[in-house]
């Protein structure tokens, strides 16, 4: 008779960086219907002593039979843990353990945002727009356009 997937075994991180974790795992026996998604819990640790209430946490849904998975965006320099479980026609198995803590990298410089691109303008306004930049694990407090007559800024 076919079943819910067994539980995978612990996922490990295999990568971090300022913002992500790449979480890998072994695919379980699927108990004769395919896996169809994975379920991915994370959750900070107590480690840093911040209470329940303010530590980050989430889920992740997979989808496809894959075996890893970026998990983003998660909080620099904080320690996680994550489980998965496996889902099939016959619904999600059971959870896997948990992870060993992994902690995301120190936050890092933003990256370089989008060409800005020219809307409209009359008189006295100049009006354009520009793709966020990712923020690599710190608040962008500021972002300055330079606007110059000339395409050398001179």
């Amino acid at each position: 008779k076919n079943s819910v997937p067994t539980a995978p075994a612990r996922p490990r991180a295999i990568d971090v960086g300022p913002t992500h974790a790449k979480l890998s795992w072994m695919i379980p026996y699927d108990s004769g219907e395919p896996i169809t998604h994975f379920w991915i819990n994370f959750a900070e640790t107590e480690t840093d002593g911040r209470p329940e209430s303010e530590r980050h946490n989430g889920e992740v849904l997979v989808t496809g039979r894959r075996h890893h998975c970026i998990v983003i965006p998660l909080l620099s320099e904080r320690e996680y843990v994550a489980q998965i479980a496996a889902e099939n026609a016959c619904g999600i198995g059971t959870y896997s353990p948990w992870s060993k803590p992994f902690r995301i990298g120190r936050a890092e410089l933003p990256l370089t945002p989008s060409v800005p691109t020219f809307i409209s303008s009359d008189l006295h306004n100049i009006v354009a727009r520009w793709n966020q930049p990712e923020h690599m694990g710190a608040e962008i407090l500021e972002q300055i356009v330079r606007v110059s007559k000339t395409p050398d800024f001179q």
